[in-house]
């Protein structure tokens, strides 16, 4: 090769360089180019072009939609009022709240058990009131009320506390296993699993028709009810100081009644019942924040079933120590007071719906079955001291 055309070779590169430097070193030709030219030649469009195109279209989507209005924001972005409360200020006073719905819940359960007490065809069946009624206020107020997060207290004092303690599931559990013939016992865990839950979905359909009555009348939908943070905390404010002269007022009454004799069905045994009913509430609620918190809590309300197979345990070592006659009268009170405020039907009603709801039907059979057939065992490993007693 001649010195000439090494001349022309490195004339015609210098002539190609600067075109190649007119693109970004990171970016390709060919992305600057049109689709349609497949090796990098053809018309670029200029930054300015680009600009005019896309105002244009702005323009033209501006005239299409002129009275387009931002959509609000959504109520899962919407930050609760307790946002900014210190971290354990929530927990201690959902705690006093819950402690005192419970107080009333255990109240309300003593007295329609003790009418249940006198009608002649539910002497044995004294759980099925509370707990059916109970499970119907749970599903009425899990539809109505918003979600725990935007109404913390209210959701607290009435599902955790009073619905909670109104319904006991050691009670329930308790009183099969005693039985003295497998037929009776089958009987009463089959009335005792099936009421609740159908009570429970009637709730919830009832709490359906109020949320579509108060969406129509008020013009107001359901989803956008936890963004307006001022009348939740109103609500919240309101509901822990009526809870709370509720639960002040009502046992000083009935003390004041018992006294003068105008309430002769409530016994001593009774007013022990309600006054130790708030610490099995508390121990119930403290076991869901931090159990059903966990990993697996997705599948499997691990709080819920440890304060009931806890009930259940203190409950039929209650019942042993009443039938041989050690302590019966606190036996009887931490029985039906501590083990039915720690146990419960209503919340495990609402966490059977919800599996069934989100469409895993297997997670609701397995946190069944795990849940009596736990608690059937615990209370039938107590039952032994039971034999030689008859069963009412």
């Amino acid at each position: 090769m001649n010195r000439c055309s090494l001349w022309q070779q490195r004339a015609r590169l210098d002539t190609v360089e600067p075109v190649k430097q007119a693109f970004p070193a990171d970016v390709p030709p060919a992305a600057h180019s049109p689709a349609g030219a497949p090796d990098g030649h053809g018309t670029v469009f200029s930054h300015h072009d680009g600009e005019e195109h896309n105002d244009s279209a702005n323009r033209d989507e501006q005239a299409s939609y002129p009275s387009q209005s931002p959509l609000p924001p959504s109520p899962s972005a919407a930050t609760p009022y307790t946002g900014n409360w210190p971290p354990y200020a929530l927990l201690l006073v959902s705690c006093l709240i819950v402690a005192a719905a419970g107080l009333g819940g255990s109240a309300a359960r003593v007295a329609l058990q003790k009418c249940f007490e006198k009608n002649p065809f539910f002497p044995k069946y004294t759980y099925i009131g509370p707990n059916s009624l109970g499970s119907f206020l749970m599903g009425f107020s899990v539809t109505v009320l918003p979600p725990e997060g935007a109404l913390p207290l209210t959701h607290r004092a009435l599902c955790v506390g009073f619905c909670g303690s109104f319904t006991t599931f050691s009670s329930w559990i308790v009183k099969a296993m005693v039985q003295n013939t497998v037929a009776d016992a089958l009987e009463h865990l089959f009335i005792g699993g099936t009421m609740p839950l159908v009570f429970f979905l009637w709730g919830r359909d009832c709490g359906r028709g109020v949320r579509w009555c108060c969406e129509h009348v008020v013009d107001s939908p359901w989803e956008t009810w936890p963004l307006h943070r001022s009348l939740l905390r109103a609500v919240d404010a309101v509901m822990f100081v009526l809870v709370f002269l509720a639960s002040i007022l009502a046992p000083v009454l009935v003390l004041v009644y018992i006294g003068e004799g105008g309430i002769r069905v409530i016994s001593t045994d009774d007013v022990r019942m309600v006054v130790l009913a708030p610490a099995g509430a508390v121990t119930r609620f403290m076991l869901s924040v931090y159990l059903n918190k966990k990993a697996c809590a997705a599948q499997f309300p691990l709080g819920t079933l440890a304060a009931n197979l806890l009930g259940v345990l203190l409950a039929i070592i209650m019942y042993n120590m009443e039938v041989n006659h050690l302590s019966c009268e606190w036996c009887i009170a931490v029985q039906n007071g501590i083990c039915g405020a720690l146990s419960t039907v209503s919340s495990v009603a609402n966490e059977l719906v919800s599996f069934y709801g989100s469409g895993r039907m297997l997670s609701a059979y397995v946190y069944a079955l795990v849940s009596v057939g736990f608690s059937v065992f615990i209370a039938g490993v107590g039952r032994p001291q039971l034999y030689r007693h008859a069963v009412s």
